[in-house]
């Protein structure tokens, strides 16, 4: 994977998390619109980040699990918080 910092590209597989957690208590207290702003955004990173021409195999792998679970569950997400 790469990353950019001061506009110059560092690429290695170093950079990959070794945990993700993805716990909704953290968006307890957010409004529906910021539920939907916060993942369209994460769902404008995955799509970029597909998009990369310094795409790999594994970039690929993240950036497509990630376009599938937000296409599967932000509407649901947006939903559920405003009925409360």
């Amino acid at each position: 994977n790469s990353a950019v910092v001061d506009k110059h590209i560092f690429t290695t597989d170093q950079i990959f998390p070794d945990l993700i957690i993805a716990d909704p208590r953290i968006t307890k207290g957010c409004c529906s619109e910021c539920i939907a702003q916060a993942g369209l955004t994460a769902l404008t990173h995955a799509i970029e980040s597909s998009d990369s021409e310094n795409q790999n195999p594994m970039n690929d792998a993240y950036a497509h699990a990630a376009i599938q679970f937000l296409s599967e569950n932000l509407e649901k997400g947006v939903k559920k918080r405003r009925r409360g």
